[in-house]
């Protein structure tokens, strides 16, 4: 039976993985006290819902405001 990783060693093997993922978020240009950002505000919006999604959150909802969306996940009662 093979040996379960550390929390630590999975992390480090996923190390490039998430870094990429960081660097493709941040180059969303959702600078939110420009007007013009507004769609790069929404655009990373869904960015995070589909990465929360993809992290095995079932339910994530976009709920738009005054100013700028709310991401919110959705947990399933057990």
């Amino acid at each position: 039976m093979p040996v379960p990783m550390t929390l630590a060693e999975f992390i480090d093997s996923r190390r490039d993985q998430n870094l990429a993922e960081l660097n493709e978020f941040l180059r969303i240009p959702s600078v939110s006290a420009k007007s013009e950002h507004k769609p790069d505000i929404e655009r990373a919006a869904r960015w995070v819902a589909d990465h929360l999604r993809s992290a095995g959150f079932q339910s994530i909802e976009i709920v738009p405001t005054a100013l700028h969306p709310l991401v919110y996940p959705f947990l399933r009662s057990l």
